[in-house]
């Protein structure tokens, strides 16, 4: 359990782990983006987010992850949405 008031240490956490069990889709998210395991156990409309990943995967004991590769490529085309979006200021 970890009770903080800066979010420095929950994405240390998240970053540090080896698995991670969640019901909170933004601790999904940060782990996924850090390349951890997780698997989560909500069922929330905010849960929707996970569909933004195609390159999702669950393993047969529903830990989701994406591969670094994939993980690349989407911050890739990340960076270059912003400085499309910089350069047309």
């Amino acid at each position: 359990m970890l009770i903080s008031d800066t979010p420095y240490d929950y994405l240390t956490a998240y970053a540090n782990a080896h698995k991670v069990h969640t019901d909170l889709v933004h601790g999904t998210i940060a782990s996924l983006a850090y390349g951890i395991p997780v698997k989560y156990y909500h069922n929330s409309l905010r849960s929707k987010a996970f569909q933004a990943f195609d390159e999702l995967t669950t393993d047969n004991e529903g830990f989701m992850q994406i591969s670094a590769i994939h993980r690349e490529q989407k911050k890739s085309q990340m960076l270059t949405h912003i400085r499309m979006i910089l350069d047309s200021i």
